[in-house]
């Protein structure tokens, strides 16, 4: 089998790269505190989702007396806090990329990192659809209660000519 040498000197360097950060304590310190640091995060928000869940199941379940959000107030907070939550989710997206190229990380550590990095954004992901069900749901509850305006329409012509009116 023929042999170069710049073939050769690749993997020796990649081997010693391999070696070293097998073996270098810190990385193998900052990549277990990067793994236990996103699988706290993981378990907040998911706590968060499930608070997202329950709020939702109680608009759903209470009495239709009088609006939640008259003024229209809840509607833009509710927003901006979607609208942070999507941006941790690219913020983490990021950082994920990062621990991808990280020439520091290969092998199980890499592994370890992008897989908790990606359990992460999961749950972020499921935080952000749960405040939009919940925002959601503020906003049916709200029009469940407003008064009917008109005749009832009973077809999809009717609608487009009450729309072109």
């Amino acid at each position: 089998m023929a042999c170069s040498i710049e073939h050769v000197e690749s993997l020796i360097l990649d081997f010693c790269h391999t070696v070293e950060t097998t073996v270098d304590p810190r990385v193998k310190q900052l990549v277990e505190e990067t793994v236990a640091s996103l699988s706290l995060h993981e378990k907040i928000v998911m706590g968060f989702y499930e608070g997202a869940l329950d709020l939702t199941d109680r608009i759903k379940e209470c009495e239709r007396d009088e609006a939640l959000d008259p003024d229209g107030n809840f509607t833009p907070e509710m927003e901006k806090c979607e609208k942070v939550v999507a941006h941790w989710i690219d913020v983490l997206r990021h950082k994920r990329q990062v621990a991808i190229n990280a020439p520091e990380l290969s092998g199980n550590h890499e592994q370890a990192v992008v897989e908790q990095y990606q359990n992460t954004i999961d749950a972020v992901a499921l935080l952000h659809g749960g405040l939009v069900d919940l925002r959601w749901a503020v906003l049916k509850y709200d029009a469940d209660l407003s008064p009917v305006v008109g005749e009832p329409v009973s077809s999809a012509d009717e609608i487009i000519k009450r729309l072109n009116a």
